[in-house]
This record gives structure tokens, C-alpha cells and sequence, in this order.
């Protein structure tokens, strides 16, 4: 998705972007209602990342096949946005000597990336918890591009606020707190239910609720429901299965709990910001980046559900502080994450990789 706000956001004038997929499903569909172009890779066989050196056949035919590709669609720039893109497009960039821009999206401390990103114009990452998983060299010349968030189908604080507490069987009064994610381990949506036990514990008599929005693993959601029976949290604590559009849900809760740990980024973290939602998430992976701890957010140690609470507890109850966490998150997350911000530091990058060239990337 981001890739494709990148593409949409580049200035006309200056780049003409093309995407091209090796794969036509739905994607395609997509474009076509974006109105950007697209063209079908050539047809050869992407080569297993492991060992690559073993197929040797494979990756010429590969390099034959996608060089010929670039240079026949007269292509300046490569921007690849996946492993197995990388290696298969940085390869075939270098041998139709152009520059490729490799654009680590998620922690990968493998020593394939490293390996076949020495020869990338650049490497882009989205974190500084991102850059701190790359392999020592590849780590040293990464920059640090976050990705664009924007708020689609947000419909304004008080609308947002009534239709969540209508599907809450109007519960949530004195607080609607909410988790979205999906329910996987290592988002830690167990640790959500245990801080919500800890916030009714807190405050005695108060009208709380606390929604969580996202798909899930089915043994995940097995032992959440089981958890939330345990606690006597069945008439507080909801799982309202996948949503969409989200905006409308986040925007009408009073706070978003992200206890997830080794986040690449934290996009639902700055979504929340521009709702106007205030966080509170565990200080780890890419929420480090994203929170300014006490000024556009809190943050927690990681798994601490008592910290998390405690934090929690005094937003809820501090509605001075929210306000000020709010107005200072949204101007901040309009600032450093919107699409306008991302596509002008990519296209200064690609200025910088083609000495000013235009064309298609």
C-alpha cells in the first residue's frame, strides 16, 4: 500500500511510475481503479532466495529477461519493495545499468539481504528498529523513510463516537479503549485483556469498554475468548472481528492500547494520531519511532501490563492531558507520515541516485 501512495503522490512532471507484477490477480483491479499504469514482468521464473547461487540457469534466464525488460521501457530507476523483488531486480538493474532502490519494509537480519543490497544505489528502511535488524554494513548505509499513512473513510470525532457506542449496546460512557490488530501472539492481545481487568479493577463503577477490532489466528481467538471469560470481562470486553473502514472505529475511542511487540512500523499507531485518539503502546520495535514518550503518546515497557494500565488509568481520568497528547500527535503525524512527506523525501533520493534524470520508475 505504500507503494502504491508513492505512486500515486510522485509529481507527474518530474517521474513517470510504473508498476510492474509478475502476477495479475487482484492487484490489477486495483490499479486500474487508481488509474496507474501497470505492466506485466516478463515471463520467467522467479529463482528460490536459498540458494540462489545453485540455480544458475534460472537467475540468467531471470537477468535476460527482466534487463531487456527495463531497457526496452527505457526504466531509470528500480524500486523494489519485497525480498524476492530485490534480489531478482537489484540483479536485473545492475546488469541494465541502472540505479535500484531497495526498500526494506520489515526486520530481516538475514545475510541474503546483505549479500545482494552491496550493489542497490541505496536501502531504505522504515524504522530505526528496522535498520538495527539489517546485517552490520547493509545497517551502516540505510536511511530511514517511514512509511505514509493517511486516515481513509474518517467521518469525524462525535460520528465516530456514537456509531462505536451503538455497536458497544451503548457501553463505554466514562471510556471506550480499543485494540486493533490482528490476533496474533506477538501482538499480544492476551496482555490487552489483562489490562482491561486492571482498568476496571482501578476504576470501581466506571462504564468502560473495550473493543477489539481485527481477524485472528483461531487457537489465538480461542485463547482470548477464554482469557475474557476468566476475568468476567464478557459484558465489557468485545471482539468485533475485521472492520473497514477501521477510521471511523479508532476515531471514536477514547484510547488505543498497542502492546504488540517487533512492529516493523506501528501504522495503526499513526492512524490513531491523526484521529485524534491518543496511544498508549510498549516501547519496542517500530512504536519507538513513531511515539514521543509523554508528548504524542505513552509508552510502556514491553509485556508490562501493569505499566500499560497505570498509564492508561491516568489518561482516562486526566482529559487536560488528552487533549494536549492529541492536538500535539495529530500536528506531528501530519508532519513526518503523510504521503506528501514520504513522496518528497523519496523523490529528493531519486534525484540524488539519478543526478536529476527523469523517466520511469
Amino acid at each position: 500500500m505504500s507503494a502504491l501512495s508513492l505512486a500515486r503522490t510522485l509529481d507527474p512532471g518530474r517521474f513517470e511510475p510504473v508498476v510492474s507484477q509478475h502476477v495479475d490477480g487482484l492487484l490489477s483491479d486495483y490499479l486500474d481503479l487508481l488509474g496507474l499504469p501497470a505492466m506485466p514482468a516478463p515471463d520467467v521464473a522467479l529463482p528460490r532466495l536459498r540458494p540462489v547461487w545453485r540455480q544458475p540457469f534460472t537467475v540468467l534466464r531471470l537477468l535476460n529477461g527482466l534487463s531487456a525488460f527495463l531497457r526496452k521501457h527505457r526504466i531509470d530507476i528500480v524500486h523494489s519493495h519485497d525480498l524476492r523483488m530485490h534480489v531478482a531486480w537489484g540483479l536485473a538493474a545492475r546488469g541494465a545499468g541502472i540505479p535500484h532502490v531497495w526498500h526494506q519494509r520489515t526486520p530481516s537480519p538475514s545475510p541474503v539481504t546483505h549479500r545482494f543490497s552491496r550493489h542497490s544505489a541505496v536501502v531504505l528502511t522504515v524504522s530505526e528498529y528496522c535498520r538495527s535488524k539489517l546485517p552490520g554494513a547493509m545497517a551502516r548505509r540505510a536511511e530511514i523513510v517511514p512509511n505514509p499513512v493517511e486516515l481513509d473513510g474518517a467521518i469525524g470525532r462525535d460520528r465516530a463516537r456514537a456509531t462505536l457506542s451503538a455497536r458497544l449496546g451503548q457501553r463505554g460512557e466514562d471510556g471506550i479503549v480499543g485494540f486493533v490488530s490482528n490476533l496474533a501472539d506477538r501482538k499480544r492481545p492476551e496482555l490487552f485483556v489483562e489490562v482491561a481487568a486492571r482498568l476496571v479493577e482501578a476504576m470501581p463503577g466506571a462504564d468502560l469498554a473495550f473493543p477489539m477490532i481485527g481477524a485472528g489466528d483461531t487457537e489465538v481467538r480461542r485463547r482470548v475468548e477464554a482469557r475474557i471469560r476468566d476475568l468476567g470481562l464478557g459484558d465489557r470486553v468485545q471482539l468485533l472481528g475485521p472492520c473497514f473502514p477501521v477510521a471511523p472505529l479508532i476515531e471514536g475511542m477514547d484510547l488505543l492500547i498497542a502492546p504488540a511487540r517487533h512492529e516493523a512500523f506501528g501504522r495503526t499507531l499513526v492512524e490513531a494520531m491523526l484521529a485524534g485518539t491518543p496511544v498508549v503502546a510498549s516501547d519496542d520495535g517500530g512504536h519507538s519511532d513513531i511515539v514521543d514518550e509523554g508528548r504524542t503518546g505513552r509508552l510502556v515497557p514491553p509485556d508490562d501490563g501493569a505499566a500499560m494500565a497505570h498509564a492508561a488509568g491516568a489518561l482516562l481520568s486526566d482529559a487536560a492531558m488528552r487533549s494536549g497528547i492529541r492536538a500535539r500527535a495529530r500536528e506531528e503525524a501530519e508532519r513526518r507520515f503523510s504521503p506528501q512527506a514520504h513522496t518528497a523525501r523519496v523523490s529528493e533520493i531519486y534525484d540524488r541516485v539519478t543526478a536529476g534524470a527523469s523517466g520511469g520508475v
